[in-house]
This record gives structure tokens, sequence and C-alpha cells, in this order.
């Protein structure tokens, strides 16, 4: 059996606290990717805790920030 991938969403956000993956945010488009992934930066800035929010385009990893070094954008 051949499963259709092509309603899957295309762009993952995940979070993390230290070592601990936190939550997983999903999104079809990549304007709703940045904006998903702009929300959670924003949710997590000032916190106390070491927090990661990375940002994927299907596999490859394009974007990260840290608590600790904010934005890193990664080269294709």
């Amino acid at each position: 059996m051949n499963a259709d991938r092509s309603s899957e969403p295309r762009y993952n956000i995940v979070i993390w606290k230290k070592d601990k993956q936190v939550g997983t945010l999903r999104d079809h488009g990549a304007s709703q990717a940045w904006s998903s992934f702009g929300g959670a930066v924003a949710r997590y800035r000032g916190s106390a805790d070491s927090h990661r929010v990375e940002l994927y385009d299907g596999p490859n990893l394009i974007e990260a920030w840290t608590s600790e070094e904010g934005h890193k954008a990664l080269s294709a």
C-alpha cells in the first residue's frame, strides 16, 4: 500500500526545554510556518529555562533559535 504524503504538513517546528522535546507544530505553508516559529520564539524569549526552537522544511533544519544565543540562520 502506497501512502499519499501530499496531505502531510511540510514544515515542522520543534520546541525543546533543556534536552527534552516539549512540543511540535506542523504547517503546510511557509508563511504560516514562519509565523508559528516567530510565535514560539516570542513565547520562550526571556524564559529562565533553556529553550530551543527549530524550524524544519521536510528533513532539513532551516532556522534555529536558543534562549542563550538567539537566532541561528543555517546556510542551505
